[in-house]
């Protein structure tokens, strides 16, 4: 063989050594980066088990969550902070694993939570509510009183302008008209009672004049109202309303006005919509308003709401469209006002004078507050990497 030839030769070998060289090389990076993939498929998984551990968490108890959650997902660790900001929940999640070079090799999950109510419309409104007149104390009558029904549909056939009290039923004098049966917790006196009270609907002859078992009612918490809907407007103060308001909302979507005050309304005041109105004082309504349902054509129900931590004070010849619930006293005392909806105290209730309520079925989109709401967890933002 020429020297020519053994030259070509020893360069062929070599060359195919640095080529094998070369591709034993190529193999190892290759199964390296499989083995820091893996490595890194581990660390996600653990994050995310962090992440849904998270949520978890905040679906339990969204108001006090740990701040901090950690454990183990398939050999890797994994450790979660929760920052709370109201509604708003910030989750961040690390998962770690030791790599197979013995370094450590982390992923992250990073997302933004906001607790949603969800609106709802409840299937029906609480007993309380369901009456033309509640008091959870005394109830007295005296004057020219007249309880009739108020509906546009056919209702009428079933429907009685109902009343109840958890305490005492009394009734002085013989001008007292009341389209339902009256029934109390406690005593009932007055000459008169049974011929008051004529139902529209008794089709078994049931006693007009009731004792009954106590119908529940709930504390008036306006801290614990206002976590149960979404307050549209919140007004620090006294709120004197004058004039037309159209507040708008729907019977899914009601318009909520907190009042940390006092609300009353006077002379020619007209409200319309579906609105809901969560006071912390005291609601006094006289003079020729007429509050609610002058616009709104919608369901036979009222669609109007005032509550009042306070006492509800009817007075003059105010045309009141609505339901009613005050937390001490409940008075239609001076002049001759109306009330289309229905009328609850937590305290007693005295009705004197020429007052007139005509019994409308109260809406369940306003008494969400009575219950609870139900909510969901929704994502706003989300990383990882």
């Amino acid at each position: 063989m020429g020297k020519a030839a053994i030259l070509i030769v020893t360069a062929s070998v070599l060359l195919g050594s640095v080529y094998a060289f070369g591709a034993k090389e190529d193999v190892r990076e290759a199964a390296t980066r499989l083995s820091t993939h893996q490595y890194e498929i581990l660390a996600r998984n653990a994050a995310l088990a962090g992440y849904n551990m998270a949520k978890l968490e905040l679906a339990e108890d969204f108001a006090t969550p740990p701040s901090a959650v950690s454990g183990t997902y398939e050999g890797s660790d994994y450790d979660v902070s929760i920052t709370l900001s109201g509604a708003i929940a910030k989750v961040k999640s690390v998962g770690v694993i030791d790599g197979p070079e013995g370094d450590e090799i982390s992923f992250t999950v990073d997302a933004v939570i906001e607790k949603e109510m969800v609106s709802s419309v409840p299937d029906d409104a609480p007993p309380f509510m369901k009456y033309a007149m509640f008091a959870d104390d005394d109830l007295s009558l005296s004057g020219s009183l007249l309880y009739d029904l108020y509906v546009d549909g056919n209702e009428e056939n079933t429907l009685n302008a109902n009343m109840h009290t958890n305490g005492n039923l009394s009734l002085s004098g013989n001008a007292a008209t009341v389209r339902g049966f009256g029934t109390y917790v406690a005593a009932a006196s007055g000459s008169h009672l049974t011929s008051a009270f004529d139902p529209y609907y008794n089709p078994t002859n049931e006693p007009v004049i009731q004792q009954v078992p106590e119908v529940e009612v709930p504390v008036f918490d306006t801290a614990d109202f206002l976590t149960k809907t979404i307050v549209d407007q919140s007004t620090t103060g006294d709120v004197a309303l004058y004039g037309t308001y159209n507040f708008g909302g729907t019977r899914e979507n009601p318009y909520v006005w907190h009042i940390e005050g006092t609300l009353s309304a006077s002379g020619g005041v007209v409200l319309d919509g579906y609105v809901m109105f969560i006071v912390d004082g005291d609601i006094e309504l006289s003079g020729n308003v007429h509050a609610g349902n002058s616009g709104y054509d919608g369901a036979d129900e009222s669609s109007v709401a005032y509550y009042a931590s306070g006492g509800i004070d009817l007075a003059g010849n105010s045309k009141v469209y609505g339901q009613m619930l005050a937390g001490s006293s409940l008075n239609f005392l001076h002049g001759t006002p109306k009330v289309y909806g229905s009328a609850a105290s937590l305290g007693s209730v005295a009705l004197s004078g020429t007052p007139e309520v005509y019994y409308r079925v109260p809406s369940p989109a306003l008494t969400t507050i009575f219950g609870d709401p139900e909510f969901q967890l929704k994502l706003i933002s989300y990383s990882e990497w």
